[in-house]
């Protein structure tokens, strides 16, 4: 047996193995990338938004949600596209379409998110007048009566009066609302619903204004009957009536 032909073998396998451990792997890289940064338009960073990554042709999606700085970044993807990339936030939506993708790149493909605000520089309005019933004398609401009405209408006195107590607008004083000072003639139904307020009794609530008060919603009348607060759209309404003599009235 040759000793030295044993030991040249063993030294052959030796450096070979040596060889073939000290030799890199190399392993090739079939797939693509795509990151950025997703900013307002004023440049802010906008994190917490969801970044939505869609191969068209294959329907595959990657999703994903932005850092602190408004990163993104997906790995693994098909190479080439196109792709549809959209992020969205809260009511803030922006897609982009025909996005291709690089071998073995990542594709910096930064995000917009929110609209442009618009600064109109001057806004200028103009108006002409179209009806000559308005003007610095004619402001808020009115009631024109004709001759013709103040005839129809019946009022036992002849008296205005009798027309304007009808008109929830007209602030009626207690003079208006009574024929004599001592009597106070009215229809005790709310103006609101048509509920029944309380007052009468010495016991009733009668309210802020120590009137006339309707639980059911809260109308406050006062001691002449006027509405002062609540949803009650009229004073308490005064009849038509006369005095037939001083202790009998006559309604209606």
């Amino acid at each position: 047996m040759n000793p030295f032909g044993s030991l040249f073998t063993r030294t052959a396998m030796a450096a070979a193995v040596a060889i073939v451990a000290a030799a890199p792997a190399f392993a090739q890289n079939t797939t693509a990338a795509i990151g950025g940064r997703v900013t307002t338009v004023d440049g802010k960073p906008v994190a917490g938004a969801t970044v939505v990554v869609v191969h068209r042709e294959s329907g595959s999606t990657n999703t994903m949600t932005t850092d602190a700085d408004g990163r993104y970044s997906a790995r693994g993807l098909r190479v080439g596209g196109p792709y549809t990339v959209t992020v969205t936030k809260g009511g803030d939506k922006t897609a982009n379409d025909d996005v291709y993708l690089a071998l073995a790149e990542t594709t910096v493909f930064d995000l917009r998110l929110g609209q442009a605000s618009q600064q109109l520089e001057k806004v200028v309005v103009t108006g002409s007048a179209v009806n000559n019933k308005f003007s610095s004398a004619t402001i808020g609401a009115g009631t024109q009566i004709s001759r013709k009405e103040l005839d129809s209408y019946a009022s036992i006195q002849r008296n205005l009066q009798d027309y304007v107590r009808n008109d929830p607008r007209i602030a009626q004083t207690d003079k208006d609302r009574v024929q004599k000072a001592e009597w106070l003639v009215m229809v005790g139904i709310c103006t609101h619903l048509g509920c029944v307020p309380q007052g009468q009794k010495s016991t009733d609530v009668k309210g802020e204004y120590g009137g006339w008060f309707c639980p059911c919603h809260g109308s406050h009348y006062d001691t002449a009957g006027r509405i002062r607060k609540g949803p009650a759209p009229e004073n308490l309404p005064v009849p038509k009536y006369e005095y037939l003599t001083d202790s009998k009235i006559r309604i209606g």
